[in-house]
Order: C-alpha cells, then structure tokens, then sequence
C-alpha cells in the first residue's frame, strides 16, 4: 500500500520532502500531497498506524467529512502590507516562473499547514499569486525553487 510507503518515509509531511519522496514513491505531488493529508487527519485521532484500520478509515469516507484544518490566525494588516511591499520590489524585478515550477510550487502549498482559502497564513499572500514570480519565496523556506 502506497501509504504504508508514506507513513514508514521519515519526515513524511514535511513539504519539503514532497517532491523527492513522491518521485521515490512513482506517484504525483499532487497525489502524495493528498495521501499525506489524509494520513495527518488519520494520525490526529491518535490511533496508531495500521494499514488496515487506514483502509477501512478511507472506505467510511470520514476523512472527506472532517478535513485538515489550521488553526493558524492570519498576520496582521501591518505584517501584510510589510510583505506586500517586499514582494512587490521583487515583483518588478522578477520574471514569470516556468509552468513545471509553478505546479510544484503549488503542490506544496496546497499540503501545506499553513494555507487556509487560498491565502498563506504565515505571511498572508494569495499563493497562486505569488507562486507566479521566480524571485518571491515561501516564508517558511518550502519551496525549492
């Protein structure tokens, strides 16, 4: 079972391992993101690992009925506008990242724990906005490119 694969990879959920350990795994970001997601809201119950109590916890369908929430706030208007005006000096410097980096770019921020509606709670910017330009980053260092 590819979980089982997932769950023995240390780090599994760290967004920074995505990309390598799903290449590893022969599956998609996109797929290992999603797998992963599932898993954490598995874990969070504090049952122990097994692949058959996982199976059966995919087949109830509970996991499309709770979800991986963050409990995280969004920055402060001040923290927001501070970010915004660094992004922007680096926007006007910037060029379009390529479609294969933006892909992976949202991979990440979409398993990540920090995205809520679209928008990064750790420093409060539209991720599909800024995954566009190459020269703005993750504030938590997740992306690679």
């Amino acid at each position: 079972m590819i979980t089982a694969q997932i769950y023995a990879m240390k780090g599994f959920n760290n967004p920074e391992n995505f990309i390598g350990y799903a290449e590893k795994i022969g599956i998609s970001v996109a797929e290992y993101a999603g797998r992963v997601g599932v898993l954490q809201q598995y874990l969070q119950q504090g049952l122990p690992f097994s692949e058959e109590r996982f199976r059966r916890h995919i087949q109830s369908g509970e996991y499309m009925r709770t979800g991986v929430t963050t409990t995280q706030k969004m920055p402060s208007v001040r923290a927001i506008l501070k970010n915004l005006w660094r992004d922007l000096k680096n926007i006007l410097r910037s060029r379009k990242t390529s479609a294969e980096v933006y892909r992976k770019r949202m991979d990440v921020c979409y398993a990540c724990k920090h995205l809520k509606s679209g928008r990064c709670m750790a420093c409060g910017c539209v991720v599909r906005a800024k995954s566009l330009f190459s020269l703005l980053r993750c504030p938590m260092g997740y992306w690679s490119e």
